[in-house]
């Protein structure tokens, strides 16, 4: 795990040196924001170039090489664009130091309750080192097909495994680590497993801390922390953590983006690149990425923003579309949902009963969610009541991330109505997976429309 620990510190020095800016500095530090940012990039793209190596059958011990290469230039062009020196050095030294003591015991409490989540996770991982059933049929066999086949690899898709149409990203990160180390070990998808759900708490943790306070960061991540399914579910080893871990990243960097003077096209880039990273996990990255351009085409009101901010985006996911184009064209046999139903499909969208049926399951899930004492959504509505809205906070990108979860969940309610198989089976499968793919993003979309407790008391103590 020594090697994989490295690679995770050259993508983290990435994030830092990329997405440094000095004027936040002496605001709050966000070097860990940043760090585990470039993280999730890095093992997304990282994914992505396998499977270039992969399709051009090149050697794959050139890919580290590559990876290297590439990101030693990246933190040398950080380091040169955005002027980081020793003084930079001396000043985040400073501000770590001081942002420590002012407000220190709810990061304590924070690593308490990531400690004991993790801890979980763990534990949960140990009794199941191959994850639960999808994961061992098929994420985990994607990778053991591509390490195992050699040349004859292509086959897993005319192979009988279940849904050889899925896109690679998990399957082709297994077994990338695999290729760079020389042999299979369960090791490898445990540990990235565990990495999901980490910084899924730490990004949501950071930024709400940086944005509003860390008393209001701390609640958000304990709403995570505190759902068992949440840690269940990341340790199963399926993809939906990962999958929400793209969305969540991608609405972080909008919110970046809108509070970010000098930066704000590079967020914007990064916004559309972590959203095309969930389409190469799963096919409900689709999804979300149209959700996306959609719900960012609707709230802009000058022409001229608009179009720019959509045309990032979208050349920030080109580079990844490209690959998921030709896999999808070349490679992936037809989804299971679509393929020999157009007349059923008809059928299904006037049958008034399959729509009662759906709604009745989604605001059944909605209360009964995530195998606690209560469900994190209802939870999240009493926190809301008792905090109220943030009258004083200038940005609106929570807008656009609670527009955007809707149309998804739009977009799941219509895939159930149209469903080939049986419609209570698919819901019964799914539904509560489909739940943690956007509960990260709801979290943070709220948290950023509510007011921080810690400003309240202080409010009512005048």
């Amino acid at each position: 795990m020594l090697l994989f620990s490295l690679y995770l510190i050259l993508y983290a020095l990435v994030g830092v040196t990329i997405f440094f800016d000095a004027k936040e500095i002496s605001n709050r530090p966000n070097l860990l924001l940043h760090a585990s940012l470039g993280i999730v990039v890095g093992q997304g793209l990282s994914s992505c170039l396998f499977f270039v190596f992969l399709i051009a059958q090149w050697p794959f011990y050139l890919q580290s090489f590559a990876e290297i290469l590439i990101c030693g230039s990246l933190v040398f062009f950080g380091i040169r664009k955005n002027n980081i020196s020793f003084s930079d050095v001396n000043m985040i030294k400073i501000s770590l130091n001081a942002a420590w003591k002012k407000s220190n015991l709810p990061i304590l409490l924070f690593l308490l309750f990531f400690f004991i989540g993790m801890t979980y996770c763990f534990i949960d991982e140990l009794h199941k080192p191959n994850g639960d059933w999808d994961a061992y049929a098929i994420w985990n066999t994607q990778a053991r097909l591509i390490y195992r086949g050699g040349a004859h690899w292509i086959n897993l898709f005319h192979g009988d495994y279940s849904h050889p149409d899925y896109p690679l990203l998990l399957g082709g990160l297994i077994a990338r680590w695999w290729f760079l180390l020389g042999y299979e070990t369960i090791y490898v998808h445990m540990a990235i497993a565990l990495l999901q759900v980490a910084l899924i708490i730490l990004i949501l943790f950071w930024e709400l801390s940086q944005i509003k306070s860390r008393w209001h960061a701390l609640v958000a991540t304990l709403i995570l922390t505190s759902t068992p399914f949440f840690l269940d579910h990341g340790s199963s080893q399926y993809p939906d953590t990962m999958l929400s871990l793209f969305f969540l990243s991608s609405c972080v960097f909008l919110s970046m983006a809108e509070r970010s003077k000098d930066s704000k096209t590079k967020f914007i880039f990064m916004a559309g690149l972590t959203a095309s990273l969930a389409v190469w996990t799963k096919n409900e990255g689709a999804l979300f990425l149209l959700a996306l351009l959609t719900s960012q085409f609707l709230l802009m009101r000058n022409l001229k923003a608009q179009v720019r901010t959509t045309l990032l985006l979208v050349v920030g996911a080109l580079p990844v579309l490209v690959i998921v184009i030709y896999f999808k064209l070349n490679l992936a046999p037809p989804n299971d949902l679509f393929i020999h139903q157009s007349v059923a499909i008809f059928e299904k969208l006037f049958d008034l009963n399959r729509y009662s049926y759906v709604l009745i399951r989604f605001i059944q899930m909605s209360t009964a969610f995530g195998n606690g004492i209560i469900s994190p959504l209802i939870v999240l509505i009493i926190y809301a009541i008792l905090v109220g809205k943030d009258q004083n906070y200038p940005y609106k990108s929570y807008r656009q991330i609670m527009i955007t979860t809707m149309m998804i969940a739009c977009g799941y309610f219509m895939i159930y109505v149209i469903t080939p198989h049986d419609l209570k089976w698919h819901i019964d499968t799914s539904i509560d997976r489909l739940m943690i793919q956007l509960l990260p993003m709801i979290v943070f979309g709220s948290f950023l429309y509510l007011k921080a407790p810690d400003i309240l008391f202080k409010a009512q103590s005048l």
